[in-house]
């Protein structure tokens, strides 16, 4: 009788862990998806001051060479955030559609948490469908599947041809490029790994075709 009551209290004891492991991680990731947008806004508002700060110690006779560089690099990385808006856009329109037509209640607002929620690869999908399966239990466990299908079909797409064809094709990298790297990322540093694999890479190509572009000129 001892043996079973210990089994259960390290059951429930791991059970507990767990538990309070898997909520402090979806906290950090509401923190982070709070921060991010307020830095992003200071970075942008304050950006010209930056850039100013930053020339002050850079040489002149670098400067103009560091200027073409930082160019390239907000290109690059205009040109990825712009894809990535535009899968968020199709992954929205998508579940609207869908949640339209299988008639499940707020579908424009559960299709933007979708849209948004898709910017986090992988995980991001699995936040943005908990609002639209909570909604369809409270209808019928019937409506649950469809809506449950009907996401994964989406995310399906999306993850496999429209996220890899149409970021890859804004920033000129391979759609195997982009999914080694968020397999990368995510090894690396989780979540947030996996949100910065692509930007990083990004970053990074821009500089060296930079750079291999000034010693060729030299």
């Amino acid at each position: 009788m001892d043996v079973v009551i210990n089994n259960l209290e390290s059951n429930i004891e791991n059970l507990t862990g767990k538990a309070i492991g898997g909520m402090t991680k979806i906290m950090d990731m509401i923190i982070l998806l709070t921060v991010i947008p307020v830095l992003v806004f200071y970075f942008l508002k304050d950006f010209t001051k930056m850039k100013n700060f930053a020339k002050r110690y850079i040489p002149v006779k670098y400067r103009e060479r560091a200027s073409k560089v930082v160019h390239a690099v907000d290109k690059s990385l205009g040109s990825y955030i712009r894809g990535l808006l535009l899968v968020c856009l199709f992954v929205s329109v998508s579940t609207y559609i869908a949640f339209y037509f299988l008639g499940l209640k707020y579908p424009l607002l559960l299709a933007i948490i979708m849209g948004l929620t898709n910017i986090i690869p992988y995980f991001g999908p699995i936040i943005g469908a908990v609002p639209a399966a909570a909604i369809a239990i409270t209808i019928s466990s019937k409506l649950l599947i469809y809506v449950l299908v009907a996401i994964f079909a989406i995310q399906l797409i999306e993850s496999n041809l429209i996220s890899p064809y149409i970021v890859g094709k804004s920033i000129d990298i391979h759609p195997v490029a982009i999914i080694l790297a968020l397999l990368l990322g995510g090894q690396v540093g989780g979540v947030l790994g996996m949100i910065a694999a692509v930007p990083i890479m990004t970053f990074l190509k821009a500089i060296c075709e930079h750079l291999l572009v000034l010693r060729h000129d030299h």
